[in-house]
Parts: structure tokens; sequence; C-alpha cells
């Protein structure tokens, strides 16, 4: 997917507020896209995987 420039700005904001994390790269992906819809940063903390969930179709 190609970002628009205020997005890619937007996206890398979230990045640097997010700081360390566990999540794992697909995980991440889905988490970040999660802030950038609704600009609340308490999802990095409430969102959970199962195990293998992204594996499964998730």
């Amino acid at each position: 997917m190609e970002w628009h420039v205020t997005d890619a700005q937007s996206l890398a904001i979230i990045d640097r507020e997010m700081g360390k994390h566990a999540f794992s790269a697909a995980e991440y992906e889905i988490v970040r896209r999660v802030i950038y819809a609704t600009a609340d940063f308490e999802y990095k903390s409430l969102i959970r995987f199962s195990e293998r969930s992204l594996q499964a179709g998730a």
C-alpha cells in the first residue's frame, strides 16, 4: 500500500512514540494501523494476540 506524505509522517510519529514493544513485525503493523486510524496510543497496551493468531488468518 502506498502512503501519502502526511500519512507517512503520522506513521513515523507512531513509530517514535511506540518505542520498545514485544510485537512481531506483523503484529506491530496491525497495532500501528489501529493507532493511526484511532489516534489512540492506549491500544499499544490493549491489543493482545493469541499464539499463532496471524497464521490462522485472524
